[in-house]
């Protein structure tokens, strides 16, 4: 195994279990079975009362052993204005899970930067870096959670489960990758990524428009990858009671190595109850379920397949019907997660993406610049190459016209102006003339220099305003899923 560094993310993981005794992890297991009971189940919350005799006999029935009336400020409205009063004496067991999201939360924080190649790969670092900054202002705080890995791995052709909202619309399953022939390419490939990536290239996962427990071999390829990368990377499944033992392998290496929490998606109450029959609440502690069932308090994006289905509003209504009760939201937003590479083993492909804001054009939710095909690990390297001296662009061409990206609003104030859409808004006092000149999409970089002399204004200054634009993701950029919009520089 190659002696590689360990990530920042995954020190601070470790560090959250290092810190804590095994009664201490064995009652955040509980805590967390609880709640996932009350979130997800809604006879089990239905029959959750604020009475302590009555919360822990319920709390048997699913196999927690906890007092949950501790927990009151974490679920019940009558008791939310007492998270404020949350300490280590009063209501303690809250204030424990609290502290330990907040160590979850910043380690995945940890992994945004984490991605970041830095020197190691400039040229991407600020492409990414640009990708960011776009999501950020297209998604606002629906982009809070995306942590922007650089690579997703596909280990099959399409996906078996054909969930029927998923946000990235995965085609039926057609195969799957296999290890026995498939391991030189697929060693190969991983170390073309990390040869020019470093360790930002340990950010990545082994799924996409797919479940990696269709794959049979799939813990194989979690070995290899962590040989090469330093770590394994995180697992999301929508069928862990498929192949019990397949999972409980998942579960056996990330109790050995605790690099990351994994993900299993719930997508009926039936599934939950049979999730928490099968493994014990302490085999969980490293899991998130993520409640999709009907019924859940919990949001699904409005992207990939839920779009057909009707707008927002329209589908909220039919599941608060359905469910009779506060139930899923949809909301705006995508599952997409990538910024940099989606590689797909079984079909040989290659497609640079980031995520976006989900509209019709592009109803999955992210954008895809650049899609090319290899045939073994010497030609994905040589593909690789290619692709990032084509399409990881820094600098906006003299002769392309500049257009801001669609979803911002052009508004002339004064001498400045500013760009609004529904989660941001970017006012400057001036630079208006140049800003409408570029809002009108008519206009090349040289002309807009042209126009400025013209006009007895500093060129240079324009064209650092040009810059400073481009790099903070507000100018449009060509796509190969999006049509450009008019006057869109290529």
């Amino acid at each position: 195994m190659l002696n590689l560094p360990v990530s920042q993310p995954t020190r601070m993981y470790r560090e959250i279990w290092r810190r804590r005794s095994p009664e201490q992890i064995r009652e955040l297991a509980h805590i967390k079975r609880f709640l996932e009971c009350v979130m997800g189940d809604t006879d089990f919350r239905s029959r959750a009362i604020p009475n302590r005799d009555a919360l822990i006999a319920l709390a048997q029935t699913r196999g927690c052993d906890i007092d949950p009336y501790d927990l009151l400020p974490l679920w019940h409205r009558d008791f939310i204005d007492e998270q404020a009063a949350m300490t280590s004496d009063r209501w303690g067991a809250s204030f424990r899970w609290r502290t330990y999201l907040g160590e979850i939360v910043a380690t995945r924080d940890a992994m945004l930067v984490a991605g970041d190649p830095g020197q190691k790969h400039r040229p991407f670092s600020d492409w990414r870096a640009r990708q960011i900054a776009r999501t950020r202002s297209e998604l606002g705080k629906n982009a809070v959670g995306i942590v922007h890995p650089i690579v997703a791995y596909e280990l099959s052709d399409g996906c078996s489960v054909g969930c029927w909202f998923c946000g990235i619309s995965a085609e039926k399953f057609r195969g799957h990758f296999s290890y026995d022939e498939g391991e030189a390419l697929w060693r190969g490939v991983l170390a073309a990524m990390q040869e020019r990536f470093g360790p930002a290239a340990g950010t990545g996962f082994c799924y996409w428009a797919t479940d990696p427990l269709d794959n049979p071999d799939y813990v194989r390829f979690l070995n290899a990858y962590r040989e090469i990368n330093g770590n394994y990377p995180q697992t999301t499944t929508a069928i862990p009671l498929r192949r019990p033992d397949l999972t409980r392998e998942v579960l056996a290496l990330w109790e050995s190595d605790r690099c990351v929490t994994n993900r299993f998606s719930v997508l009926s109450v039936n599934i939950l109850r049979r999730l928490h029959q099968t493994f014990t609440a302490e085999e969980l502690i490293g899991v998130e379920l993520v409640l999709q069932q009907s019924g859940a308090l919990s949001t699904k994006a409005f992207a990939g397949r839920v779009r057909p289905e009707g707008t927002i509003e329209d589908l909220n209504d039919q599941m608060m019907k359905k469910a009779r009760s506060r139930s899923t939201v949809i909301t705006e937003g995508t599952i997409a997660c990538v910024t940099g590479f989606l590689v797909n083993m079984v079909k040989r492909t290659i497609r640079l993406v980031s995520p976006c804001r989900p509209t019709e054009a592009v109803p999955d939710g992210y954008h895809v610049f650049a899609e090319a095909s290899f045939t073994d690990a010497h030609d994905y390297a040589a593909v690789l190459d290619r692709m990032i001296a084509e399409h990881i662009v820094n600098t906006v061409p003299a002769d392309a016209r500049l257009a801001f990206r669609d979803d911002l609003a052009f508004e002339r104030l004064g001498r400045g102006f500013q760009l609004r859409n529904k989660h941001v808004r970017v006012k400057i006092s001036r630079f208006g003339d140049l800003a409408e000149m570029i809002a009108s999409g008519d206009h090349t970089v040289d002309q807009l220099a042209a126009r400025c002399r013209e006009a007895n204004a500093e060129p240079l200054e324009a064209l650092l305003f040009i810059d400073q634009s481009y790099r903070a993701g507000l100018l449009a950029e060509r796509t190969r899923r999006l049509p450009i919009a008019a006057g869109a520089w290529s």
